[in-house]
């Protein structure tokens, strides 16, 4: 245990800490509950792929509304798993959307993916290193 009662981090969750997401800050904020973080996670894992394919027709389709509203969800969704890049990443595109600036929308849709990419592996590492 570090001096502030945190467990200290592997050198995987340590890479992941300072690449993707906050593992002690996730790790804070479940508790450190481990089965919490484990059904956090199956939920995103769940949830993720039909709200990616919604917001990947949105974009397509040009539709600011419904492009700021997933991206919002999917900005509170990794928001609480403390993954500062994607929460940027979907802020981005919540504001693309938001203004009705669609032409920017497929850069930023790309970077989320991209960022999403990420944080799913960063996840199931952690995870997996949980179990």
């Amino acid at each position: 245990m570090t001096a502030d009662g945190a467990m200290p981090l592997t050198e995987p969750q340590a890479y992941l800490s300072a690449q993707v997401l906050d593992v002690a800050v996730v790790m804070r904020r479940v508790d450190c509950d481990r089965k919490l973080l484990n059904e956090l996670v199956q939920v995103l894992f769940e949830e993720l792929p039909p709200m990616l394919e919604c917001l990947e027709q949105s974009v397509a389709k040009r539709d600011a509304l419904k492009t700021e509203h997933l991206a919002h969800a999917i900005k509170g969704s990794v928001g609480v798993l403390a993954a500062a890049p994607a929460t940027e990443a979907a802020r981005r595109l919540e504001l693309i959307g938001h203004q009705g600036n669609m032409a920017a929308a497929p850069e930023a849709c790309a970077w989320l993916l991209y960022e999403l990419s990420r944080l799913v592996s960063a996840l199931a590492l952690l995870v997996e290193e949980e179990t």
